[in-house]
This record gives C-alpha cells, structure tokens and sequence, in this order.
C-alpha cells in the first residue's frame, strides 16, 4: 500500500512538473507577448499618433502666425509651436527606443521633422519683418509639401505599429489555446491522483504540526509582538521582543500598556487608544528610548483578538524596529553640507503645507534668500571658507525661525527658502528684516562686498492666503522676480512681491 502511495506520488509530483514547467513556459510567453503589444504596437502607435497630431497642430499654428495681428499674439504663437515641438522630441526617443521595425523609416520621419524648422523659422522671421503674403506663400507652398511628405512617413510608422499588434494578438491567442487545452487534461489526471494522496497526506499531520511548532519558536525568536487583554495590560510577549528591549516579562507585565508609549505625546496615545477601541486595527511609528538610551523608531500594527461573538478580548501588537529606515529616510531630505532640509523636501512640504493653509485664517510666506556677492566670496576666499560661511549662515536662519512648523530649506548652491506663516504682512516683513539683520551680525568678513564688509543676504518675500493656488514652479517664479528686485535695489535688503 505504502509502495503504491510513493508511486502515485512520485507521478503526481511529475505530473506537477510538467504541468508546472508547461505553465511556466506559456505563461512566460504570454507575458512576452503583452509586453511586446504594450512596448512596441501600443506605445510607439500613441507615440506616432502624438507625433502627427502635434504636426498638424504646428502646421496650424504656422498658418496663426501669418494671421498675427499683434506681436504679443505672434509671441504666443510661437510659444504654443515650441511646447508641440518638445513633445514632437519626447514621442521620437520613444519610437526610436522601442520600434521594431527598420529604423531607417524613423529616421526618415526624424530627419524630415529636423528639415523643417528652418522653414517654420524662415515664416516666422518673414512675419516679424512685416512680409507676410512671402511668409503664406511658404507656409502654402514647400512647407505644405514638406508637410505631407512627412505625414506620409509618419502614417507609415504608424500602420507597420498596428500590423504588428495584430499578429502579436494572434499569436498570443494561439499560445493561450493550446495551453487551455494541456491543462484541462492535466487537471482532470491531477483531481483523481488527489483523492489518493489525502491518505497520504493525512499520516503526515503530525509531522505538519512538528513543522508548526518550529515556526512558532522561530517566530517568537525573531518577530517583536505583544499580547494585551481587552484594557491594553500586556499578558505576553515574544522572546526577540525582550531581547531587544532588554527586559524580562515580568518587568513588562509590571509596567503594562504604558511600556511602548512612554516616549509619546498624551494626545498621540489617546488617539491610538481611540482607533483600536473601536475595533479597527492602528498602524503607525512611534519614538521610543531602547535599552541603551538611544532614540529609535518603531513601526507598530496593533490588531483587536475577538471571540466568537466579535467582542474584543484583547490586542496583539506586532513591532518592526524602522530606525535604519527612518535614518535614510532623514539622510534623503536633509542636505548634506548645511544640515538643513534640501529642495528635493521642499518639492514635497509645500504643497502639503499649501493644503493646511485652507484650514487655517493666517498667511503662508515664503522667502527667497540669496548671497550677495558669493562667487566673488568663494573667487577670494576659496570654496572651503565658502562652504563655513553657509553652514553658518544655514544654522542663523534655522534659529531664528521660532516656530515648531517654520521650515528652512537650502534651494540651490547659495540660495535658500524660508517657509513660514503669520497672521499679517507686517509681521511677514518684520521677521524677514530680523533674519536678514541676524545674517549680517554674523560678521562673516567680505572684502569683495560692494555692500558691506561682511557677507550679507538679499532676499525676495511672497506671500500667499488661502485663496491663492500657486505650485512650486509658480512660487518660485514669483519669489525670483522679488528676488531681482531686492537686488537692483541695492542689495542687502528684502523685496515683498506685489
């Protein structure tokens, strides 16, 4: 009997093989075949798509642009032609990176693309010169011949990209047939080899419940979790728990609930408490002391145990130690040199700090801060002596922003960004004075200062309430125009945008 069982599980373990493998290999050429109709057909077909209808568009502008009757209206003209252009540019990288085809039709497309700038720019020249019937005969003549010469290459790229989907399609069809067709074979042969291996299966329960039992050792070695009762007292908790804490369950049972929760705000426990006694699970990061003193970060998945009746009779709390995570994390928005946050974080605050700003009655403002003179301070001083004087600089700022959600933020080589809020403009004014004052009773000395001996900021200040709607790019455009300024002014001073 049991030769008869190792038989019919050795053929059904080779049955699964093959079975296996067969998936395996069908399913890997499914896979390649959906690449292929996404890389190639699909993406290079939108691509070319992009490509004519982006012509067209700029075909139509050219036509705009010999009916300008301003040049403000040309000026926006043009500007339309040059955003057409650069996807025109993208959609190409595209075809060239992933058409299948001969590469000569691309090229071709591209080279005839490249050909007629000189022509549109030769229309738009003739336009500004006021010689507009010479700038419609071209725009009419060789430019509609260049045109449909090009839109005939174009097409080409474009019916040779569905061609291929097509047979792609087919082919994916023809591979997914005959795959339908060997599993329901295998599948019938593997349900009645099934019904002999339960025997079988069931002799091995204890050896399963062996296997479990080493699972659950490895687990409480090497997962941190807790067990609380339905009041969050701990009841038990996982050896790795005690061991990286450094205490007995005793010393936890003892301290109870609040053990995990010591290095936390009232309000933030409260909070926790109030989402997990409502039977939903909480997960989240706290701080928390470890044994050796030292401030880590822990990732905690607290989940409510509940008996047959669904009422809750207790909590298990499962914790990762996130500190190696939180270090990076900390490394990737804080800059290296100034150790303050770095544009990259910034991208990201603002327009979280934009979204608050609805919810409250004061006034966002951003200050744009650069240094006067710096390349001739570098030039003279060297670039080290320079790299002292925006740590320090850095440091000034950060001090003298007294508010716990004041951020500063260093944009560029010497430029910095300041954002915080206030209830009014003159408070806006007043602070930004302060911080340019603090910056100069540094007295950093700066013999190539046209405006002091010591090196001094200028600074463009914008301010923005909750009816405003700026992203980053518009900020930044609006605080450089400050920025220009408070510079033409003199230097050494601040320029509130208006």
């Amino acid at each position: 009997m049991n030769k008869k069982i190792i038989i019919s599980f050795g053929i059904t373990i080779l049955l699964l093989l093959i079975f296996g493998g067969f998936s395996i290999m069908k399913m890997t050429e499914l896979s390649n075949f959906t690449q292929k109709l996404y890389e190639h057909p699909f993406r290079v077909t939108n691509a070319t798509k992009t490509i004519e209808a982006r012509i067209i568009s700029i075909h139509r502008h050219m036509k705009d642009i010999v009916l300008s009757q301003s040049e403000e209206e040309l000026r926006n003209i043009i500007n339309l032609v040059h955003k057409d252009d650069i996807e025109i540019y993208k959609s190409f990288n595209i075809v060239f990176d992933k058409y299948l085809g001969e590469r000569r039709d691309i090229q071709k497309s591209y080279d005839l693309y490249i050909r007629w700038k000189p022509i549109r720019d030769e229309v738009i020249y003739l336009t500004k010169q006021g010689k507009v019937n010479e700038a419609a005969a071209i725009t009419k003549g060789k430019g509609a011949k260049h045109i449909a010469n090009l839109n005939f290459h174009v097409q080409k790229m474009i019916r040779y990209a569905e061609n291929k989907a097509i047979t792609l399609r087919n082919d994916a069809l023809k591979s997914r047939n005959s795959a339908l067709i060997f599993t329901s074979v295998m599948l019938v042969g593997l349900v009645l080899i099934a019904i002999v291996i339960l025997v079988f299966l069931v002799k091995n329960i204890s050896k399963t419940n062996q296997k479990l039992k080493e699972h659950l050792y490895l687990v409480n070695q090497n997962i941190m979790s807790v067990r609380t009762d339905e009041q969050c007292e701990i009841v038990n908790a996982s050896n790795a728990f005690l061991q990286h804490f450094n205490v007995s369950k005793e010393e936890l049972v003892e301290k109870q609930q609040n053990f995990l929760f010591t290095d936390i705000t009232e309000t933030f426990k409260k909070s926790i408490y109030k989402t997990i006694e409502t039977g939903d699970e909480y997960q989240g990061e706290i701080p928390k002391v470890d044994a050796n003193g030292i401030m880590r970060w822990y990732y905690i998945h607290i989940t409510p145990r509940l008996d047959e009746d669904y009422s809750i009779i207790g909590y298990t709390i499962i914790v990762h130690d996130i500190s190696d995570r939180k270090e990076l994390e900390n490394i990737s928005k804080i800059d290296a040199l100034t150790n303050i946050y770095n544009r990259r974080y910034f991208n990201i605050k603002f327009p979280e700090i934009v979204k608050n700003l609805q919810k409250q009655e004061r006034i966002l403002a951003f200050m744009m801060i650069d240094f006067d003179f710096f390349k001739q301070y570098n030039d003279f001083y060297g670039h080290k002596s320079g790299d002292i004087a925006l740590k320090k600089v850095a440091q000034t700022l950060k001090k003298s922003m007294q508010r716990r959600d004041d951020l500063v933020f260093r944009v560029g080589g010497e430029e910095f960004g300041i954002l915080f809020s206030v209830a009014t403009k003159e408070d806006a004014l007043e602070l930004a004075e302060k911080i340019r004052e603090n910056v100069e009773n540094l007295k950093i000395k700066h013999c190539k200062s046209k405006v002091s001996s010591y090196i001094t900021i200028s600074a463009g200040l914008f301010l923005i309430d909750k009816d405003n709607n700026f992203d980053v790019e518009e900020l930044y455009e609006l605080c450089d125009k400050a920025l220009y300024k408070a510079k033409e002014m003199g230097r050494n001073q601040i320029a509130c945008f208006k």
